[in-house]
């Protein structure tokens, strides 16, 4: 590593920075385990509420592991009649809603994606598995009629020949599906989304003093002398805070994971997508999903990298770079009033957004007959990004005067 990344390096991980890390984990700790209670019927048919519920709910619901057939369907099926949870799915016993618990079952997104074309989804309080021999033998043929129907019921502005070619795709999804239980997977994904924001701002704090007027973390007049000191400063500071921006990340990444594995399990990455999207139109495997939407989240962090550099370049200040990227972040990630009528295409491509719906049936583009993910609009979309901060801070540095 070259000198003067090096010394830039050191200049991000001042004293500061060890408390600012120990701080903002612990955020994202108690934001999860804050919402991680759960309610169940545990192996003896006894009410459990708690933390602890989660790991029960993974060894219930391992037996279920297999791919999706017709005779899969039927012994899940066999199963549940002889499940504790039947009574209450079917509302025979009410004991759960008299002491207002919300009970979780072991099956339940196995049990929505496979009644999803027989009318009952995910805004269906409890999810029963009552299918006849003629509904699960037809699953596969009517699942992707399913897609159709509900895109056009939440009113998705694709055309008549956008819908054929998501049918077509829904269609050529591999089978049978492949199902594992995977709420250590769900909840990393949503884990991920909800501490988003909190992370693109703990970036902010962290670079934001960059290119600080006459700071010996920022700029000075020597390091401004003549034009190839200017390049040369702006390419090793930018390259410090994407290595030391990625370790970051990666480090986020892993306590997520870590802290989900704990406390849900990380069982079902092998897991069908369409367990955790159920009208997902791509063969994918959960894995597969999470690993790209890490890599998109990637990219997100070098383009926060970028912008936070080229606001500390406009603003020559650190606190106002904080306060002015805090409020983009926190505006434009909860969509306020004032951007109630932005389009929705235009709100999606903002890094705030990135992470969210990568693959989703709802944010697709097309480009002739060809079906293109959001996730893969976000990368070409990021790399512009990318170039465009680029050249911007490099015109503001060749203008910066202490």
């Amino acid at each position: 590593m070259k000198g003067l990344t090096r010394l830039e390096l050191k200049k991000i991980i001042h004293s500061n920075s060890a408390i600012l890390l120990v701080i903002f984990f612990l955020i994202i700790l108690s934001s999860i385990v804050s919402i991680s209670s759960v309610d169940i019927i545990d192996n003896n048919g006894e009410f459990y509420s708690g933390i602890g519920g989660w790991k029960i709910l993974s060894e219930q619901a391992k037996v279920s592991d297999g791919y999706v057939t017709k005779e899969y369907m039927l012994k899940e099926k066999e199963r549940y009649d002889r499940s504790n949870g039947k009574p209450y799915i079917e509302g025979t016993r009410t004991e759960d809603r008299k002491l207002g618990l919300k009970l979780v079952y072991p099956q339940d997104f196995l049990f929505m994606t496979l009644n999803a074309p027989y009318g009952q989804d995910i805004l269906t309080t409890y999810i029963d598995m009552n299918l006849t021999e003629q509904e699960m033998e037809d699953f596969y043929v009517n699942w992707p009629k399913t897609v159709i129907e509900v895109l056009k019921r939440t009113e998705t502005p694709y055309s008549d020949q956008e819908y054929k070619l998501i049918y077509s795709k829904a269609k050529a999804v591999e089978e049978p599906f492949y199902y594992a239980y995977n709420m250590g997977w769900q909840a990393f994904s949503n884990s991920l989304e909800q501490t988003w924001w909190g992370f693109a701002i703990f970036l902010s704090v962290l670079f934001a003093s960059a290119f600080q007027k006459n700071s010996t973390v920022g700029m000075s007049e020597i390091t401004l002398y003549n034009r190839e000191s200017r390049k040369k400063l702006y390419g090793h500071k930018i390259f410090a805070q994407l290595l030391f921006g990625a370790s970051i990340y990666l480090m986020y990444i892993l306590s997520i994971l870590l802290i989900v594995g704990v406390i849900y399990g990380l069982h079902g990455w092998n897991s069908s997508i369409q367990f955790i999207d159920s009208m997902n139109i791509f063969s994918l495997k959960v894995w597969q999903g999470i690993l790209f939407k890490i890599a998109v989240g990637l990219l997100a962090t070098f383009i926060y990298v970028y912008f936070i550099s080229f606001l500390s370049l406009l603003l020559k200040n650190d606190k106002g770079t904080i306060v002015v990227f805090t409020l983009l972040e926190v505006l434009l990630t909860y969509k306020s009033n004032w951007l109630a009528n932005t389009s929705e295409v235009v709100f999606n491509l903002l890094p705030q957004n990135f992470i969210r719906g990568i693959l989703s049936t709802n944010k697709l583009f097309f480009i002739g007959d060809q079906i293109v993910p959001y996730g893969f609009v976000t990368i070409m979309v990021g790399c512009l990004y990318i170039l465009i901060l680029k050249f911007a801070s490099k015109w503001l540095l060749r203008n910066y005067y202490i």
